[in-house]
């Protein structure tokens, strides 16, 4: 129990621990709209850099270019990044279909049309021109009928974490942030059990009012000094290893797919992942159900261009608070999910807006303040591990023990998710109750919901009579959606477009939700 009357504090300094992605997007945000707040980086360059293939959420770019206003060009020439327009599913009863960064199911086009779901049987393709470009293997940019291109700004990125992390060391200065190289050894609590110093190796100790524990999965303040209860989501999430590899291409024109490929495994699932120079696969996998020698077999037999595998064990959960007395979490050093939907950086930006904006709010911070932190956090986390669970717990591509497993466990731990599925049930692919259903911390919305319930054939009860002139107004959006997504450029030709120095990039300015926060 934090004590309220120890917890009114001024911040004039904040001082991160860890330099990697988390804790440098910490970083950047608060000192961008906080100019009054010193920010130090503390970190160890003997420490290395995971160098791992990271799949995002479009938030990513938002807090990138929109919020710290870093320039696409120049971003696009250091990081190289590759796109995601969204998840190509391999997944349940269905050859196979997209998950993509614009609504394809709960929105209505029209007055004479209801949502889009409603119309949509065995053939779920061409409800956007987002989800069109995926099945063309297109980008998001488009050749227009005058021949000029243009780009569709709500995608995300596909990101080699080296790349990144190096990029945003190099943005540090530019926003008058400092940074120490030393290794931590331990931390100095004052009579309240706040954090007061940090005791550094060959160098003074640095003091400072707040904290960011960025120290990965080794959570050194969270955790390992102020002792905070880890809750688990094994009861609902199995799976807690990964074999992951990669490749080359066999020719540098190899078509780059604009998805994250999201394949069905015997124990789990594959992902794929394509970067300009190298493919990124991983078998995440339930050690309960299989070993790992049988697991690297069977991802070598699925993925036979990979050479080399290693394995990533994880945990997955979260501490019970993301903010304890003057120490704050972000990243893997408040909780893991598992690598499906690729959270980890979208829990990471949506932390990073709330809490430079909380800092800005007011001089000082507040019990109050931290608790909605706290609160708000948790339901993040919680919603997201729930919607991760709602992919298990009705993919029935796999008849086996695992997925057994899931299918019979897990429809009824779904959480936040229990409800929506029930209305879902009784009512279809309605959006008449989606204000009332979804809350705040949902990353998902509605249409995350049904691309996976639609997508997976989860039954509703609904009965809607469609009309010829419904089905032929439905059908000509789908047409003009599929010539939309046929124009689509492939990536590597896209990328020759933006890359070049007369491109058009927008200038990054920041949109008006930002200014109430995430």
């Amino acid at each position: 129990m934090q004590r309220k009357d120890s917890m009114r504090q001024k911040v004039s300094h904040v001082a991160v621990i860890g330099a990697g992605s988390g804790g440098l997007l910490a970083a950047l945000g608060i000192r961008k709209i906080n100019p009054h707040i010193k920010v130090t980086v503390i970190h160890s360059s003997k420490v290395a850099v995971i160098g791992v293939g990271e799949s995002t959420q479009p938030n990513l770019p938002h807090y990138l270019h929109y919020f710290l206003e870093l320039p696409f060009g120049e971003f696009y020439r250091e990081v190289r990044p590759t796109w995601k327009l969204g998840l190509r599913f391999n997944w349940g009863k269905r050859d196979h279909f997209n998950y993509p960064f614009m609504s394809q199911f709960d929105y209505r086009p029209s007055r004479d049309l209801r949502e889009m779901g409603f119309y949509c049987g065995d053939d779920v393709r061409y409800l956007n021109m987002v989800s069109a470009a995926m099945d063309f293997e297109g980008s998001p940019v488009f050749k227009a009928s005058d021949g000029r291109v243009r780009m569709h700004y709500n995608h995300a990125y596909h990101i080699e974490n080296r790349r990144l992390v190096a990029y945003l060391m190099t943005k540090l200065s530019e926003f008058g942030i400092s940074v120490v190289d030393a290794e931590v050894q331990d931390f100095d609590l004052d009579e309240q059990g706040h954090v007061k110093q940090v005791k550094l190796a060959d160098q003074k100790p640095i003091g400072a009012d707040l904290w960011i524990d960025s120290s990965g999965f080794h959570s050194l303040l969270l955790a390992r000094k102020l002792g905070v209860r880890f809750l688990p989501f094994t009861d609902q999430l199995f799976c807690e290893k990964a074999v992951v590899g990669g490749h080359g291409y066999d020719s540098p024109e190899e078509p780059l797919r604009p998805y994250t490929g999201v394949d069905t495994m015997n124990c789990g699932w594959c992902f794929t992942i394509d970067h300009d120079d190298i493919s990124n696969c991983g078998y995440v996998y339930s050690a309960n159900h299989i070993s790992d020698d049988e697991a690297t077999a069977e991802f070598l037999k699925f993925r036979p261009r990979i050479k080399d595998t290693h394995i990533i064990p994880f945990r997955s959960g979260r501490y019970e608070n993301s903010w304890v007395r003057n120490v704050i979490g972000i990243g893997n050093a408040t909780g893991f999910v598992e690598p499906l939907e690729a959270t980890a950086l979208a829990l990471i930006c949506r932390s990073c807006i709330n809490l430079a904006f909380t800092l800005n709010a007011s001089q000082e911070v507040t019990a109050s303040m931290i608790e909605r932190y706290n609160r708000d956090s948790a339901s993040a986390w919680d919603i997201t591990r729930d919607f991760i669970t709602l992919h298990y717990a009705f993919n029935d591509r796999i008849n086996n023990d695992f997925w057994q497993a899931c299918r019979a466990e897990l429809p009824s731990k779904l959480g936040y998710y229990q409800p929506i599925l029930e209305f879902y049930q009784q009512n279809g692919p309605t959006s008449v109750m989606a204000k009332h259903l979804l809350k705040e911390g949902d990353l998902f919305k509605l249409d995350g919901f049904l691309s996976l319930a639609i997508g997976m054939k989860v039954p509703h009860n609904k009965q809607i009579k469609v009309s010829k002139q419904e089905r032929q107004a439905f059908n000509a959006l789908r047409t003009q959606f599929r010539e939309l997504g046929q124009n689509a450029l492939d990536s590597r030709t896209a990328f020759k477009v933006v890359r070049d120095p007369s491109f058009n990039w927008p200038m990054p300015s920041l949109p008006d939700h930002f200014q109430q926060g995430w």
